[in-house]
């Protein structure tokens, strides 16, 4: 049923207002469904009441069933039983809101997808929902009042989709094309139009009348016809305006009516379309005025001229001046050339006038010998000159114009000169510096090679015969003009050894550094005639130097100020070429700077460091020392003593990439040493005492020797491990290392630009080896807190362990498309953050030592086992235990090594091909070891890798996934 065309295009609020009203105004109705059945019907809109929280249908006029069509027997169904396509529409969700908070719901063109007869079909609806109240206010159901406004939407898209298709059309327009109200106000220009009005803001035009963008002489053209166009005619005009910024414009301007969207009853507006004819209009007020100037320029031109006409070459036009050349008189005008002047024919001119006149190609002669009979004698003259074809209206070539002049006297004397320039040019061109010849106070330049073109970044045809400010506008100024005007005024040589300039090169202003001299030159009289310049641009040779200086600056203050202790040794004989403060400090006053480190410091003789510094220098490896013990004098009278220190050796490489100095860093360690060494002591003597007492109670703890071994086992193991790294957890370690890591990466990153390649590699490198040492103290402290005691078992799914671990790796695994397959899975009781950090090393060694070759296949699996009899990895019998294994497809290892990969600092690869510090599958073991279990590996090269973990279920109950 389609909705009444005459209905107000209001809101849902305002369709239904007066009738909700009515129903409210008259308090409690004693009779309401016999009331509202009566009012529904006789509404011009569709109404229905549901009750209940089902949506029942009590009440629906015929309209709504029209618009629902599903027959008019509804009554006593629910809406969805009704309309089951309304499940996933808005309306359900609507309804019972209103049912249940009594806030009605307004909805303006919601659409509504209905089925009719098997066909689904979108109808548009202005709808509220209004709570049906009982006597006691309570909420009984829902009262619905829908106006159907399909076609409206429909109409108003399409209008829509209409209008935003003329607009983009508008908007393609090259031309300005403007919309104006029937008033004359501007209501829209399109972009091109606002470019080619140099309009930035358009806000500030919109509603402004269009003449008072013109001139005031230009306002009547304007008004005018805008009137026109309002009574239904087009006009179009030409008129002069200048643009917003105040260019000066011709415009050939249409004016027309229109009514956009096609709608009868919608207000006139007005079209202007406006196409920048200035060019064009210029160029014909050029040509007029050409035109008029013409005939004079030729009458009294003091060069000679003449037009000749057609293949015959008819003179058309000769000036006395050309007539009085060729020793005749006017009456050859109308003539051709040809049969008037025979000896143009003789002496092959004619095919030069034939040659224009046929490729329209112009020839331009200098000092051309001609013989002439002139007073009937034959007389040798010498013209420069100019033959131009000369075309009509329609581009068709008509005739030859010649324009000319006679050097008779300088030809002769040029001839004689021309071959002393040639050489001069010659000379010029083969020059190894840029070279070019200023002429003229202008300074015009006439000759240049192509040096000189390569530093300017110009081409021949750009320089050539233009004064050089013409061509470097940018040096104006920059005080090179004065230079000039000095040198050609007082005749003095001026010499520039490093002067800065500023060059338009590759379409931007560049910076460069020249060496140039500025020479004058004179004429056979001594007067001076221009200037003679030879330049050597040396930018990269100064900006080279100047980056040397920098950097060599910025390392010695990073160096001279850093932390740790910093020095360099030059040469075979390992001079001190720098040293830091840090440095000199552990030598007290000794003056150590500039003199070879053996001769210095003799006290190191025997203790190896010649021998350390020799292998690096030669080789090219660098050494890395832990804890090295030293014997060293602070003073040149002080005694030896023994200290200890950290310390790198770096090689430091030239252009050629040999060794020719040693970067030494490093810091002082001794009081960590020592005091490491005091612990140990004590911790020995401890030991010491424990076993003495063992051995007196042996007879008397004889049922608990296996505890006490396995204790004392433990003690030396903890003992040993911390021989190894308690040391380093401390402060003083890790501090200087991140100072160090600040400061680097503070300068890298500001001063980035500004670093040769060699230094940014120097500075790379003392980084990176900033960063092994933090990730060796990081990991070698995670290896000191796994332990056994006071932690916690509890029941653990593996299965959410791995998980975890995978989300870390997500960036990992899916770069290298690797696939991880988790099988069995088993529940037994660990330690639950050991055994996360146990899967964590475990997965990140299988994707680090993947082979590239092929995708990345890491399978987990696990089973609740018991041998019976003795098996490979020697597991204890008639015990149950839960058995885990990880395999991988990777680059594998060999067999002898299935023991030793889980020793602390056991690496097979070398750092620059996989980084690490060989301690994950030492803190692998430890945390297998902590639960009791066992742990084996077995690889092959290329043939990936398993790890066996044994944990004992210890008679838990254990359940298989």
């Amino acid at each position: 049923m389609q909705p009444e065309k005459d209905a107000p295009n209001q809101t849902s609020a305002k369709i239904t207002a007066s009738f909700v009203e009515q129903i409210k105004a008259g308090g409690v109705i004693k009779e309401p469904q016999e009331y509202l059945q009566r009012l529904f019907m006789l509404s011009p809109y569709a109404f229905s009441i549901m009750k209940g929280k089902d949506m029942i249908v009590t009440v629906a006029n015929k309209l709504m069933k029209d618009f629902w069509g599903k027959g008019l027997n509804i009554e006593g169904k629910t809406l969805l039983e009704i309309l089951p396509e309304y499940i996933n529409q808005p309306f359900p969700s609507m309804i019972d809101s209103v049912y249940t908070t009594g806030n009605p719901v307004y909805a303006n063109e919601i659409l509504a997808k209905l089925n009719y007869n098997g066909k689904m079909v979108d109808r548009y609806f202005n709808i509220v929902y209004q709570p049906y109240r009982e006597i006691d206010d309570t909420i009984s159901g829902v009262i619905t009042i829908a106006h159907e406004v399909t076609n409206q939407v429909l109409e108003r898209r399409k209008l829509e989709v209409s209008e935003a298709f003329n607009r983009s059309i508008l908007q393609s327009s090259p031309d300005c094309i403007k919309i104006l109200d029937n008033d004359g106000r501007i209501q829209f220009i399109n972009d091109n139009g606002l470019c080619l009005m140099e309009i930035d803001d358009f806000s500030f035009l919109k509603n402004s009348y269009w003449w008072n963008l013109w001139e005031e002489r230009s306002q009547h053209l304007i008004k005018d016809a805008l009137k026109k166009a309002m009574s239904g005619e087009k006009v179009q005009f030409q008129a002069f305006a200048n643009t917003q910024k105040g260019t000066p414009k011709w415009w050939d301007v249409i004016v027309l009516p229109v009514q956009l969207g096609g709608e009868t009853g919608k207000e006139q507006q007005i079209l202007s379309v406006s196409r920048d004819i200035t060019e064009l209009k210029e160029a014909t007020l050029k040509l007029e005025e050409s035109e008029n100037r013409y005939s004079n320029m030729i009458y009294t031109s003091p060069a000679l001229i003449a037009i000749f006409k057609g293949e015959q070459m008819i003179i058309e036009i000769a000036n006395d001046e050309i007539i009085k050349s060729w020793g005749k008189d006017k009456s050859i005008i109308g003539k051709s050339i040809f049969n008037e002047l025979p000896e143009t024919v003789e002496q092959g001119f004619d095919k030069l006038l034939l040659s224009v006149y046929n490729t329209g190609k112009p020839i331009r002669v200098y000092e051309a010998p001609f013989t002439l009979l002139r007073n009937g004698k034959p007389e040798i003259v010498y013209y420069t000159f100019v033959y131009q074809a000369q075309k009509d209206a329609s581009g068709k070539i008509i005739g030859v114009a010649v324009i000319a002049n006679e050097v008779s006297p300088q030809a002769v004397s040029n001839n004689k000169i021309r071959a002393s320039e040639q050489q001069f040019r010659l000379l010029v061109q083969q020059a190894p510096v840029a070279i070019c010849v200023l002429r003229g106070k202008n300074y015009v330049i006439e000759v240049i090679n192509h040096r000189m073109l390569e530093m300017w970044d110009r081409t021949l045809n750009q320089v050539i015969n233009i004064p050089a400010f013409e061509v470097l506008t940018e040096l104006k100024e920059q005080g090179f003009k004065e230079l000039l005007d000095n040198v050609y005024n007082s005749g003095e040589t001026f010499v520039a050894d490093e002067l800065p300039i500023t060059l338009r090169r590759k379409g931007k202003l560049q910076n460069l550094f020249v060496k140039f001299i500025y020479e004058p030159l004179r004429e056979a009289d001594g007067t001076i005639s221009g200037v003679m310049a030879l330049a050597h641009e040396i930018t990269e040779q100064v900006n080279t130097r100047k980056k040397l200086q920098l950097q060599e600056e910025m390392v010695k203050d990073l160096l001279l100020n850093a932390p740790a202790f910093i020095c360099t040794l030059t040469g075979p004989l390992h001079v001190y070429d720098l040293i830091n403060q840090r440095y000199q400090s552990i030598f007290g006053k000794r003056q150590i700077l500039g003199k070879p480190i053996m001769e210095v410091l003799p006290e190191l003789d025997r203790q190896g460091f010649d021998i350390i510094l020799d292998k690096v220098y030669q080789s090219g490896e660098p050494f890395v020392g832990i804890e090295i013990p030293i014997f060293l004098a602070r003073g040149e009278n002080s005694d030896h003593q023994l200290y200890y220190f950290n310390f790198s050796c770096q090689p430091m490489f030239d252009e050629y990439k040999k060794v020719y100095s040693i970067l030494v860093f490093g810091y002082e360690v001794t009081d960590q040493v020592n005091s490491k060494n005091k612990n140990t002591a004590t911790l020995k003597q401890r030991e010491k005492e424990l076993e003495t007492k063992v051995q007196q109670r042996t007879h008397e703890l004889n049922d608990s020797n296996e505890s006490l071994k396995q204790i004392n086992e433990e003690l030396k193991k903890s003992n040993k491990e911390l021989e190894s790294f308690s040391y380093i957890t401390g402060h003083d370690l890790q501090e200087p290392l991140r100072k160090i890591q600040t400061l680097i990466g503070r300068l890298v990153e500001k001063e980035n630009h500004s670093l040769s390649t060699k230094g940014k590699d120097y500075f790379n490198r003392i980084q990176g080896e900033a960063t092994r040492m933090r990730t060796l103290i990081h990991d070698l402290l995670e290896f000191s807190r796994i332990s056994s005691a006071d932690l916690k078992f509890e029941s653990t799914d593996l299965t959410s362990i791995v998980k975890e671990v995978m989300e870390e790796y997500q960036e990992t695994i899916k770069k290298k498309k690797a696939i991880i397959e988790i099988k069995e899975i088993c529940n037994f009781k660990t330690i639950r953050f050991q055994f996360r950090q146990l899967m964590h090393n475990l997965i990140s060694n299988a994707l680090k030592f993947s082979n590239p070759a092929i995708q990345p296949h890491i399978i987990i699996n696990s089973q609740i086992i018991k041998y019976n009899k003795p098996n490979q990895d020697n597991i204890p019998l008639h015990q149950e235990y839960c058995h885990i294994s990880i395999s991988d497809n990777g680059i594998g290892f060999e067999k002898k090594y299935s023991q030793k990969i889980f020793e602390v600092f056991q690496r097979l690869h070398g750092k620059e091909v996989y980084p690490g510090t060989g301690i994950g599958l030492a803190i692998v073991k430890k945390i297998v070891d902590n639960h009791n279990g066992i742990i084996t590996a077995t690889s092959a090269l290329k043939r990936g890798a398993t790890f066996n973990i044994y944990i004992p279920v210890d008679g838990l109950k254990n359940v298989c996934n």
